[in-house]
């Protein structure tokens, strides 16, 4: 490569591009080992409640404030938070629309 102004810009640059590469490299494999942890606390903290909230399966005596507060985490617990029959409605009604 000639030595002139191009070649040293692409120098210069191909360094700092490898520079942030290693620097973006590092930081994500920190946030994933933090980030990682602490999903595992959050899933194991739903992985209970799943357990607490299938306990009146067993037919055990459970307080009406403790059913009270079981049908409010329910849908946390199945994952249900999103309306999914909303989102589904409007793409089967727009369908059924362009049929007729």
């Amino acid at each position: 490569m000639p030595d002139n102004l191009l070649s040293r810009s692409l120098l210069v640059a191909a360094e700092m591009t490898d520079m942030s590469l290693q620097t973006t490299l590092i930081g994500t494999i920190v946030l994933n080992i933090i980030i990682k942890g602490a999903m595992h606390l959050v899933l194991g903290m739903i992985n209970n409640l799943q357990i607490i909230v299938h306990i009146p399966m067993l037919n055990v005596v459970i307080p009406a404030n403790v059913i009270s507060i079981n049908q409010i985490i329910l849908p946390l617990v199945m994952f249900d938070i999103l309306e999914d029959s909303l989102i589904l409605n409007q793409f089967f009604s727009e369908s059924e629309e362009d049929a007729e």
